[in-house]
């Protein structure tokens, strides 16, 4: 996962609505990370894809780490 020193911004969903969100966050300069079940497609580049059960407590905390 990032380990800069910018705060991520925690994007979970990767359909529609939360793909909009990161081009946004991005074209911002924020650090984004996105939180999906399935590997996502068409992410704009420089975002940090992580896939996993947001509804499992453990990889949830670890997911949120370094996250605004």
């Amino acid at each position: 996962m990032n380990t800069s020193q910018q705060k991520v911004q925690l994007i979970f969903g990767a359909g529609p609505l939360g793909r909009a969100i990161a081009h946004y966050l991005i074209a911002q300069g924020k650090a984004v990370r996105m939180v999906s079940r399935g590997q996502p497609v068409g992410l704009p580049r420089g975002v940090e894809s992580v896939t996993g059960d947001a509804t499992d407590p453990r990889f949830t905390q670890q997911v949120c780490q370094g996250a605004q």
